[in-house]
């Protein structure tokens, strides 16, 4: 622990920040092959973002511009996680997993995903407006008090984002509408296989009738009585 935070929300001793004295002497210091500039030069990353995770195996030494990649990193993470519950890694290989399973496109899964998200935020919406009424309620508003309030009321994104339960529930749904979907054109070809076959087995009787009808004729049956 550090003494205080500078502006910057960093811990210090002193002078000294603590996650620079740590990287200097267990990470700097014990590989000096591995950086050939002066520590002056390199910049401390903390790994996981947070400033206050001074860990050993939190901290990286880096370069300005690795820092900044690796910051650039964490953005797109924190986006993808936001976005879609899952970071892009993980999100690539379910989106492959859908594409090998189902052969569905990336923007075939972005749509329903898409459907599906918009659809839980309704629902956190109205779950959101039914508590707002009940606390309205026990506040002695009536009905047309309690619509005012309401539209009074700042709804903003942080209120309606979806937890990591919910992202998964809609993961779950794509999957099972792929499955269904899927199933049904499984029978549905099935079932066209099987008429086909009917379809020619018909076909073979009605050609067996006709030869049978058409030996009968050759060999007179149809014109000579049995004695």
């Amino acid at each position: 622990m550090g003494d205080y935070k500078d502006k910057w929300g960093y811990e210090r001793n002193h002078t000294d920040s603590v996650h620079r004295h740590r990287a200097y002497h267990h990470i700097y210091l014990k590989d000096r092959k591995k950086y050939p500039l002066p520590f002056e030069a390199y910049e401390v990353h903390h790994i996981d973002g947070d400033k206050n995770n001074n860990r050993m195996d939190n901290l990286a030494v880096l370069t300005p511009e690795e820092h900044d990649k690796a910051h650039d990193t964490i953005k797109a993470e924190r986006e993808c996680a936001i976005s879609f519950g899952v970071l892009p890694k993980e999100m690539k290989n379910r989106l492959k997993i859908l594409k090998d399973k189902f052969s569905k496109s990336e923007k075939e899964v972005l749509d329903i995903f898409d459907k599906y998200v918009k659809e839980r935020e309704e629902e956190l919406l109205e779950e959101f407006k039914e508590k707002f009424s009940k606390e309205c309620e026990k506040r002695g508003y009536n009905e047309e008090e309690t619509e005012e309030e309401w539209e009074d009321e700042e709804i903003t994104k942080e209120d309606m984002s979806l937890s990591l339960e919910d992202f998964d529930e809609v993961w779950d749904k794509i999957l099972k509408d792929f499955k269904e979907e899927k199933e049904e054109k499984e029978e549905e070809e099935q079932e066209r296989k099987r008429r086909e076959e009917r379809n020619e087995k018909i076909k073979q009787n009605i050609k067996k009738g006709f030869k049978s009808i058409i030996s009968k004729f050759l060999r007179k049956e149809f014109y000579m009585p049995k004695l």
